[in-house]
């Protein structure tokens, strides 16, 4: 046996021999120590690197993008700013970005409060975070709820810091916001999408589901679904209304010729509020329709008032009553019918699939009431002021829109659910006890809506016989499709397997 000796306590270990770059100056005892610590210390180093580099770079990359356009439109308007004037009056605009309300003071005027804000800069900046975290995402291989959770709060934490910090550092100039404002406006956007983004990149979303039961699943993906359809269906009356008055557009387009960049300002204006007009629109299609200043719309008809001269306003529709709108309602009962379709292909009896219809109701309303409640807002006290989208009533009636079609069609056409044999067999009902799919997906199924399942990732799969190979021989049948098994939890996300 070969003799042990006790290390001395004043003995220099040289760093380079253990490969932890510990100076030979440091004692054996406290480089033992700094050793140990250090695989530890590194992992969490490298994490920190990951997200303080990607939520470094959705800020700058977004407010470089602020930048880019306040230069264009200053140098279309013949206004000769230099870089520091430029950088400082993006600011307030990626606050706005952020659907963050500003105040504007024009020297000797009273400040107007500015609270209807362009979405189609918030949907870049959310896009840009949710890839930003799905970077992330994947380079840290998290999968795990807290994981998820710790991305969005990091993400949501810093945008709230520096929203804050731009809104103190601006505190009298001619637009303004207040921090408080900033702080949440920023922190909600960049939480949302990075959470969305994290869920995308590890394929969580269809393992998340499955903790829920197979109608409630279906119930969300059916509203979201509705939702869509809703959506399309204003962009649908936006620009027909827009093709329509054409000819008002351009002659709208054309009084902004006289001022010096005029024309491509309020055209880019229109551009950046087109998810605003598509908005409007859907509560125009549902019933509640809008308005700006004392101008209202419905359709029942149009009052008649002032309105602000953008060209996508020119899709309004003229004022007075006109009995053929209400041909529109056909829009969202449509959107009903789509719910009741994806709720029928729910393996399980009536009931079930009647609480998925209500679930996907509610889906929808909350969704159109957060986009009616982002879309309007103050608009600088004067006569357009506010633009308004009743987004209580537009929940209510997007609510009522979907569960009275799809609850009708669900419980009059699901006999066989009741027990009613009518010798026919229903190609969207399965048997969950033969290795069907619990939402009876079709794989034969063409349709373009069912591109939604896909994306967000519907389908739960049947609790069938275990996979072989798996960790512990548990297979939950989740579809993700992407030929991976989830470390030591046994449960199987590639393909699902072939029905026993």
């Amino acid at each position: 046996m070969g003799r042990v000796i006790a290390p001395q306590p004043d003995a220099a270990v040289d760093g380079s021999a253990v490969g932890v770059g510990i100076p030979p100056s440091v004692p054996a005892t406290v480089a033992a120590v700094v050793a140990s610590d250090l695989p530890a210390r590194r992992p969490h180093l490298a994490t920190v690197r990951v997200l303080v580099s990607a939520v470094a770079g959705a800020v700058l990359v977004g407010y470089a993008a602020v930048v880019a356009l306040v230069s264009l439109l200053s140098t279309t308007a013949n206004v000769d700013w230099s870089l520091a004037t430029t950088l400082r009056s993006a600011a307030p605009l990626w606050l706005a970005a952020h659907q963050v309300p500003l105040t504007i003071t024009v020297p000797g005027g009273v400040p107007a409060p500015l609270g209807v804000l362009p979405l189609l800069p918030t949907l870049g900046l959310a896009v840009l975070v949710a890839r930003a975290a799905a970077g992330v995402t994947a380079r840290l291989d998290w999968r795990t709820p807290a994981q998820l959770g710790t991305l969005a709060v990091t993400f949501a934490a810093a945008h709230a810091a520096i929203g804050t910090a731009v809104a103190i550092a601006e505190p009298t100039g001619r637009m303004t916001a207040s921090p408080a404002a900033a702080a949440v406006g920023c922190a909600a956007l960049s939480g949302v999408a990075a959470m969305w983004g994290g869920l995308r990149a590890a394929g969580f979303s269809r393992v998340a589901l499955s903790f829920v039961p197979a109608w409630a699943v279906r119930g969300v993906l059916a509203g979201l679904s509705g939702l869509v359809g809703l959506i399309a269906a204003g962009a649908l009356c936006t620009f027909g209304g827009l093709l329509v008055s054409a000819g008002t557009a351009r002659d709208v387009l054309a009084s902004w010729s006289g001022a010096p960049g005029g024309e491509f300002g309020v055209t880019a204006l229109s551009i950046a509020y087109l998810p605003n007009a598509i908005v409007g629109a859907l509560s125009w299609v549902a019933g509640p329709g809008l308005s700006i200043g004392a101008v209202s719309v419905t359709p029942f008809g149009t009052s008649v008032g002032d309105l602000p001269a953008v060209p996508l306003l020119a899709a309004l529709p003229e004022s007075g009553p006109a009995p053929w709108r209400v041909m529109v309602f056909v829009l969202p009962v449509l959107a009903g019918l789509l719910v009741a379709r994806r709720c029928r292909r729910l393996g399980g009896d009536r009931t079930e699939r009647l609480n998925a219809v209500v679930v996907a109701g509610a889906v929808a309303a909350v969704g159109c009431f957060a986009l009616a409640a982002v879309a309007g807002g103050r608009l600088g006290g004067g006569v357009f002021d506010p633009v308004r989208i009743p987004s209580a009533s537009l929940a209510i009636a997007v609510f009522v829109w979907i569960v009275l079609p799809a609850g009708m069609v669900v419980g009059l056409s699901d006999r066989a659910a009741a027990g009613v044999d009518t010798g026919v067999e229903d190609p969207d009902d399965h048997d969950p006890e033969h290795g069907d799919d619990l939402i009876g997906h079709d794989p034969d199924n063409d349709d373009p809506a069912d591109t939604l399942d896909d994306a967000v990732g519907d389908r739960l799969g049947d609790p069938g016989p275990a996979v072989a190979g798996a960790d512990e021989g548990v297979d939950v049948g989740v579809g993700v499709g992407v030929g991976r098994q989830d470390k030591g939890s046994g449960v199987d996300a590639g393909d699902e397997s072939p029905p026993a």
